[in-house]
C-alpha cells in the first residue's frame, strides 16, 4: 500500500536548512511556502513550530530554530490522529 508519510520540519529526512540556503544562493526572491502536515502532531502546535524553524533559517537565527525544534519534543503537542481529526469537525 502506497501512502504519503508527511513529517514536520526537522522531523523528516530532508535538510531544510540546505534547501533554504540553496534557494538564497541562486537568488530566488519569490514567496516561500511551508505546507505543514503531520498526523501525530497537534495542528496549531506543529504550524507554530514549523513557522519558527523557517523564520529561523531565513533570518539566520539559530535560537529560533532550536525553539521550534523544542516544541516538537513537548509530549503535550502530540495527539495521534490530531491532524486528520481537524478535518472531521462539522461546523
Amino acid at each position: 500500500m502506497a501512502y504519503w508519510d508527511f513529517k514536520s520540519l526537522g522531523r523528516g529526512t530532508q535538510d531544510e536548512g540546505e534547501i533554504i540556503y540553496t534557494i538564497d544562493d541562486v537568488g530566488f526572491k519569490g514567496a516561500l511556502e511551508n505546507e505543514w502536515e503531520d498526523a501525530q502532531l497537534d495542528p496549531i502546535a506543529g504550524a507554530v513550530a514549523s513557522a519558527k524553524i523557517i523564520r529561523g533559517f531565513v533570518d539566520g537565527n539559530e535560537a529560533l530554530i532550536r525553539e521550534g525544534l523544542r516544541m516538537y519534543q513537548d509530549p503535550k503537542n502530540y495527539t495521534p490522529g490530531a491532524f486528520d481529526a481537524t478535518f472531521q469537525i462539522k461546523r
